[in-house]
């Protein structure tokens, strides 16, 4: 596991903008998107949905955060 992936979902789950929290984790939205991607697959669990108002977080991105 990536060392920023915790830190990066923690941020996400925050500000539910993909842009947002990029724009705070001073990484590109692109580089967020990939993060998310690894931390989902290495969990073989999808964390967030996207929606039209940003990321949503499924059942199991809520217990991760918790």
């Amino acid at each position: 596991m990536d060392t920023k992936m915790p830190e990066a979902f923690a941020k996400l789950y925050e500000k539910r903008s993909l842009r947002q929290a990029a724009e705070q984790l001073y990484v590109s939205p692109q580089g967020l998107s990939r993060l998310l991607q690894n931390l989902e697959g290495e969990l073989d669990v999808m964390l967030f949905t996207r929606t039209p108002r940003g990321m949503e977080p499924t059942a199991a991105g809520e217990h991760l955060y918790r």
